[in-house]
């Protein structure tokens, strides 16, 4: 999954999406969230706001899914950086719910 977060109007959703991750998923799933901050917000903003976000859920996070957060100069060059994964922009699924999130990954694997 990816996210782009370009100014702070856009941290909600993706906050709402890494809760769900988070919820969703654990460190022994096959899953990553990649969040490229690609504007006044940086790298190590958002990696802060997702520790409070695994504190606020009392998630070891040793035990978390895995997050790639990263500074990045523009979002196209680093989304087509992705084009030989199987990668899907995380604030476009139909249903983000923890559950709806676990089916998508299961049909993305079969």
């Amino acid at each position: 999954f990816y996210c782009v977060v370009s100014d702070e109007d856009q941290w909600p959703a993706v906050a709402r999406f890494a809760r769900r991750f988070v919820r969703a998923f654990s460190a022994k799933d096959p899953v990553v969230l990649a969040i490229g901050a690609t504007g006044p917000l940086t790298a190590q903003t958002i990696g802060s706001r997702i520790e409070s976000l695994l504190n606020r859920l009392d998630v070891d996070p040793a035990r978390a899914p895995h997050f790639e957060v990263s500074d990045e100069d523009g979002a196209d060059m680093w989304i087509e950086a992705f084009q030989d994964e199987e990668i899907i922009e995380a604030t476009s699924i139909a249903d983000p719910s923890p559950s709806g999130l676990r089916r998508l990954m299961r049909k993305m694997r079969a």
